[in-house]
């Protein structure tokens, strides 16, 4: 309560510590991803899953929803795999891809799992 009490008053933000809990609460007009990444970082994670930042340079997943979301494939980097919600998306994409492509869904959170489990221990060892 008085973590939103300072921060409705003006306080850039509030910090509340308990039972080995720390909840932030901060408000700005706006937060970009490296900012948000920042704060992350001060918590030493083996990782960050960014969602909602397609258009960014990290490496990604990209969902395909439908046929209509095709174009992502051509506009984004850093594509690491594809999933294909649409069975019918799948046939004519899967040749021309260089990544890993899937539309059965254990088999992409699979390769998700594995790709991450690599890319911490290969990190790890650098």
């Amino acid at each position: 309560k008085d973590s939103g009490r300072h921060v409705n008053a003006g306080a850039l933000g509030s910090i509340i510590e308990g039972e080995g809990r720390i909840l932030l609460q901060a408000e700005q007009t706006s937060w970009s991803l490296e900012a948000q990444i920042l704060l992350a970082n001060a918590l030493t994670p083996d990782l960050i899953l960014i969602e909602g930042h397609k258009q960014e340079k990290y490496p990604k997943a990209v969902l395909l929803r439908n046929d209509r979301d095709k174009h992502l494939l051509n506009e984004l980097n850093s594509i690491q795999a594809v999933y294909c919600i649409d069975s019918n998306c799948r046939n004519d994409l899967q040749k021309d891809m260089k990544q890993p492509f899937f539309n059965d869904k254990e088999d992409f959170y699979r390769w998700v799992v594995n790709h991450l489990k690599s890319t911490i221990t290969s990190e790890g060892n650098s």
